[in-house]
């Protein structure tokens, strides 16, 4: 063999080497890329001529395998409603996603907790600083760790700050038994993972227990009043799930990932009203919104408190401050958006408000339950560019 060729078959073996190299380090974003390239995004059905850069969002959910969503959006005063793909309906089969498709709302119920939780407290009926120890009467249930039960405030619940670290302790909330709201005694199996209100740490529990304080002021169910003060008033579709069968009754299909399908059919849709139970449509939730910075609406001064940052907080970072309601992100020089996700099996929501008013919401029939994210900060990040 001549050195010549020795030379390159050992330039082929390193140059091969490298492309192994780089597939194993950067597989998922070359798999992406490649979707990119070759997918057809999903074509939008909008109510009128929509902003161009909502193609990169139809591009977005092909990449990521979403069979369909819904978005509404509302820039400079002018309101945009879309539908992309297909529904999934009950029995499996599939038809074209319409803006009028209820899908559920996952962790984006919790907004509509906090205005709640938000309006009682200007009413003073709650209170941030209350603990909520004496409240629930927690006093009653022979807790370990007392004296950090003891310091959790309904503030902290808000902010994600009740010491609750579902990455460290796991999430009792999903499973089919949880402890809130109505077996209060299984809290003794809780641990609470860091010192109440020096962290934060995303929390399903802190948000039930915020609910559970609403309903034990007020001698209402959450249900109730969602109606009767926020989706009557406004005329939303909006509605609570309280089991599997209300998927059926309301025309909500859902295609999870083949993994999370026992866990969706016992998922525990009933604890859940202050977590992740409401469903409707994209444009249910934009109104709301809409109505949160509304000049002159009745829950204009709810939004004003619930629309600011954490105090203290870099919102530079991306996923790090969450106020009393939503995350906030800002890059230097430019405005600020505050935003919230939702996820379960089978769903993916997201929505946000910028600080001149604008509004975005996504709600979509897929998700990935390893990289769901990731995927979620993607799109966060399209929408802060063009919001």
């Amino acid at each position: 063999m001549s050195a010549t060729s020795a030379r390159a078959r050992t330039l082929a073996c390193i140059l091969a080497l490298l492309l192994a190299s780089l597939f194993l380090i950067h597989g998922e974003w070359l798999k992406d890329q490649y979707k990119t390239l070759t997918l057809r995004p999903l074509e939008a059905r909008c109510d009128s001529s929509p902003p161009e850069w909502l193609a990169a969002v139809g591009r977005w959910a092909a990449r990521h395998d979403f069979r369909g969503i819904q978005i509404h959006v509302r820039i400079n005063g002018a309101t945009y409603d879309c539908s992309f793909g297909e529904r999934v309906n009950t029995d499996g089969s599939r038809d074209k996603m319409e803006k009028t498709t209820k899908l559920p709302y996952a962790s984006v119920t919790k907004v509509f907790a906090s205005t709640l939780v938000m309006k009682y407290v200007q009413q003073g009926l709650l209170h941030e600083e209350q603990p909520i120890y004496d409240a629930l009467h927690l006093g009653e249930l022979g807790l370990n760790d007392r004296e950090h039960w003891q310091s959790i405030t309904l503030g902290m619940l808000l902010r994600h700050q009740g010491g609750f670290d579902r990455t460290r302790s796991g999430d009792p909330m999903i499973r089919p038994d949880p402890p809130c709201p109505e077996r209060l005694d299984q809290l003794r199996a809780v641990r609470i993972d860091f010192e109440p209100g020096t962290s934060y740490a995303y929390s399903n529990l802190g948000y039930c227990l915020a609910g559970l304080l609403v309903e034990r002021a007020t001698n209402r169910s959450l249900p109730d009043l969602y109606r009767t003060e926020i989706f009557e008033p406004y005329g939303l579709s909006i509605v609570s799930l309280s089991n599997s069968e209300d998927l059926v009754t309301q025309g909500i299909g859902l295609d999870p990932h083949s993994e999370e399908r026992e866990q969706l059919a016992n998922w525990p849709w009933k604890s859940l009203d202050a977590v992740g139970n409401l469903a409707g449509t994209a444009r249910d939730i934009g109104t709301f919104l809409y109505q949160m910075i509304r000049p002159g609406s009745s829950i204009a001064h709810v939004g004003q408190a619930l629309l600011k940052p954490l105090a203290g907080c870099d919102d530079s970072i991306w996923r790090k401050c969450h106020g009393p309601a939503f995350y906030s992100f800002h890059k230097p020089g430019r405005g600020r958006m505050f935003w919230r996700d939702g996820t379960m099996p089978g769903v993916t929501a997201f929505a946000a408000i910028a600080e001149d008013g604008d509004i975005f919401v996504l709600l979509g029939n897929a998700r990935d339950p390893q990289r769901w994210v990731a995927i979620h900060d993607e799109l966060g990040q399209l929408v802060y560019d063009h919001l």
